[in-house]
């Protein structure tokens, strides 16, 4: 009886010392930056984000990452108000988007298998990683098509639109110079 109690005390000053070093190491993984419903943004969807931009070659700004987190809500609020009005995106829609993408990639590293030594992953990982994305950006622009669909711009009303601009950015100027 003494064996097991005493056995039953060591594993729990062993956990507890296993776990007060647990708690005495934390390592942050990823965290959550933004949420829209349930869907969530997370900083290393950003710094994915960023990483492919530089990998392509593109020029960044200097709050490039605030810029994408920015787009990312907006994506996202769109995509969550598309699924709620039922606009349709269908799986061979978004198989078919994954397929245009990876022939992009292919055409601009080479081959599939430069594709997948850049990315590290295998085409069908990197489609499998992709589709949820790909989805939801396809969600995004069918409800901002369905938001703009029955806008019509005449060239009068972009001409006194930029006319107010103009008459705007000469009164700062005026202000300035006094």
């Amino acid at each position: 009886m003494i064996k097991y109690f005493l056995a039953g005390l060591c594993s729990i000053a062993l956990s507890l010392t296993a776990f007060s070093q647990g708690k005495s190491q934390k390592l942050v993984v990823d965290k959550i930056l933004g949420a829209v419903g349930d869907r969530i943004i997370l900083q290393s969807d950003i710094q994915n984000t960023i990483a492919d931009a530089a990998r392509n070659g593109d020029q960044l700004p200097e709050g490039a990452a605030c810029s994408i987190l920015e787009q990312s809500l907006i994506s996202k609020i769109l995509a969550l108000q598309a699924e709620r009005d039922s606009l349709p995106v269908s799986d061979d829609e978004v198989e078919a988007n994954l397929d245009m993408r990876v022939r992009g990639w292919v055409m601009q590293f080479g081959s599939e298998q430069a594709v997948e030594d850049v990315a590290g992953k295998t085409i069908f990982q990197l489609k499998d990683d992709s589709r949820h994305m790909i989805k939801e950006q396809m969600l995004s622009q069918r409800m901002r098509q369905k938001i703009v669909e029955n806008v019509h711009i005449t060239p009068t009303e972009v001409k006194a639109f930029l006319t107010g601009c103009l008459q705007i950015v000469f009164l700062f100027w005026n202000r300035s110079w006094k």
